[in-house]
């Protein structure tokens, strides 16, 4: 008897489809010319593919929701709602948010995830110095 070949990928991520909607593994081993054995690998194989892809999804998702002109407008619309006066930022140096109360000023510098931050963490780094140099500029200034 020949040696059969195994299913292609497509055929056999198919017959996986088919398997985990419910069809009988025995009826779809004998319509593919497979092992029932054969086809539970390729179901395992798309069910962890799955699992990749929606972990993958979540880790995307997670960083949208932590991007810095996200965290910024919240940090805004917070500090708003708690009675501070927010100045429109003008210019990208200097502090993310300017707020105002009862004559004091704050400022502030958000930190929230950049898409580098995954590819390159090292980029982290950087937001630390930026942070650090923003407390430092902001001592140094008159009009703090």
């Amino acid at each position: 008897m020949p040696a059969r070949k195994s299913l292609s990928i497509p055929v056999g991520f198919e017959a996986a489809r088919r398997l985990i909607a419910g069809e009988d593994v025995d009826a779809l081993a004998r319509e593919y010319s497979a092992s029932p054995h054969e086809l539970r690998d390729w179901r395992d194989r798309w069910e962890r593919l799955e699992h990749k892809e929606a972990a993958k999804q979540a880790r995307l998702a997670l960083i949208e929701a932590t991007h810095e002109k996200w965290v910024e407008e919240k940090v805004r619309v917070w500090l708003a709602a708690r009675g501070y006066t927010v100045e429109t930022r003008e210019k990208p140096t200097g502090p993310d948010v300017l707020a105002w109360t009862d004559g004091r000023t704050l400022h502030v510098e958000v930190k929230g995830d950049r898409p580098g931050h995954v590819t390159a963490p090292g980029t982290i780094n950087v937001d630390v110095m930026t942070l650090l140099g923003q407390i430092v500029m902001g001592e140094g200034r008159a009009d703090c």
